[in-house]
């Protein structure tokens, strides 16, 4: 493959707006560097993605934290915004590979500005999906619970034993939240990461036995939503629930 081959293979996938703004941002920026220090420079590739992405598409990204979970992924606290609007947090989670190949530190420890750098560019390139998220602050009391309880966990889960419920949940919550529950994971497409349970079932011999569990969270919920609750300290529930 020629080179002239090679950058408009590499100008067919970045898109034509981005590939133009490289032009701009060199002559406007860095008069220093060339077209291929920049395509072929990971830090200098990451420096013109950030300028791209708060100049011309005017979205704002703001990683708050990085850490690595049990499942060799990366995930980060993002804050996200379009111009001066901040529409909340959102949980990112991206491979270890995705990062290494956007840094090119292919080898060593990664670096806290690594991460955050290349998770604020992926967060950035894909941000139409990040902001069409549903927020946090429209689901029901007890989805939310679920939610924290995941986010807040060590172990990135929320098990909910038939003994919890009756001893912790039962006084704020009813059967009804539990149908509401049921409800919100078909609507929100969250059956791979909450489950619900019922409260006793029969075995094949006819004995009642009483459930283990009544909730299971999983910890791909805490990426599902946008955490917009410092933003709207008086939104309502749909069902009519207010948030005090």
């Amino acid at each position: 493959m020629s080179i002239l081959q090679e950058y408009e293979k590499i100008r067919k996938d970045i898109g034509e707006e981005k590939w133009r703004s490289i032009d701009t941002y060199i002559n406007v920026h860095h008069p220093e560097l060339r077209l291929d220090q920049i395509i072929y420079n990971s830090n200098n590739w990451i420096d013109f993605e950030k300028w791209f992405n708060k100049e011309i598409k005017v979205v704002n990204v703001n990683v708050l934290d990085v850490w690595k979970t049990d499942y060799d992924d990366y995930r980060a606290d993002v804050e996200i915004g379009k111009g001066e609007i901040n529409q909340g947090n959102v949980i990112a989670s991206y491979d270890e590979d995705t990062i290494r190949n956007l840094t090119g530190n292919l080898n060593n420890p990664l670096s806290e500005n690594e991460l955050k750098n290349a998770i604020a560019v992926l967060v950035a390139s894909a941000f139409e999906e990040y902001i069409s998220l549903p927020k946090i602050s429209k689901v029901s009391p007890l989805l939310k619970e679920v939610y924290d309880y995941v986010r807040e966990s060590d172990a990135t889960m929320c098990h909910i034993t038939s003994e919890d419920w009756k001893e912790y949940y039962s006084e704020h919550y009813s059967e009804k939240d539990l149908d509401d529950l049921e409800n919100e994971i078909k609507k929100y497409g969250l059956e791979e990461v909450v489950e619900v349970f019922g409260g006793e079932y029969i075995t094949n011999d006819n004995k009642i036995i009483e459930s283990d569990y009544r909730i299971i969270g999983y910890g791909d919920l805490e990426t599902r939503f946008i955490d917009d609750r410092n933003l709207n300290l008086e939104t309502s529930y749909e069902s009519g629930f207010e948030i005090q």
